[in-house]
């Protein structure tokens, strides 16, 4: 399996980043790659599922886009310190885990990344890490820059909501 990681320090409290990031259909927010998301939870927690439209251009000068529909399950979860899901689509694995270790004034936040590719797609692995290694620290950036920006707002995260 290919690995990805990142941290980025974000100046929030665990709480309102964990809660910011288990809300998928708010990744396209900060996620340039997120295209849309769907779940039935507004707080996702273990055995959860949810739907993910997901698209990368390969090579940026090229105007190809590999576009998939990932099927999404939250495996683990420790609130406010530890979230990870996994996804299936027709020819990938992927693993995600967000891992939210507070420091004095910022949550420094780890995104591991993990993926395997099966059948033709596989020959694009070189070049699907380099894209989404490069896609990572944006969207890190991004999601750095929406938390701590004075518009968003910082609640704490209560019990598991359901969606009206």
């Amino acid at each position: 399996m290919e690995t990805i990681r990142h941290s980025i320090d974000i100046g929030c409290s665990p709480q309102a980043l964990y809660k910011y990031i288990a809300q998928p259909w708010r990744w396209h927010e900060w996620h340039p790659n997120s295209k849309s998301a769907e779940a039935q939870n507004n707080a996702l927690g273990k055995h959860d599922t949810f739907e993910e439209v997901y698209e990368i251009r390969v090579l940026p000068f090229l105007p190809l886009k590999l576009r998939r529909l990932l099927q999404w399950r939250v495996v683990a979860e420790m609130p406010y310190s530890y979230w990870e899901i996994e996804a299936t689509a027709k020819d990938r694995l992927i693993n995600i885990a967000y891992n939210y270790d507070p420091r004095d004034t910022a949550v420094r936040f780890t995104r591991t990344v993990k993926f395997e590719l099966s059948g033709i797609t596989a020959v694009l692995t070189p070049l699907l890490k380099k894209r989404n290694t490069a896609m990572s620290e944006v969207t890190l950036a991004n999601m750095k820059r929406i938390i701590e920006s004075t518009a968003y707002p910082q609640p704490e995260l209560p019990g598991r909501d359901r969606k009206p």
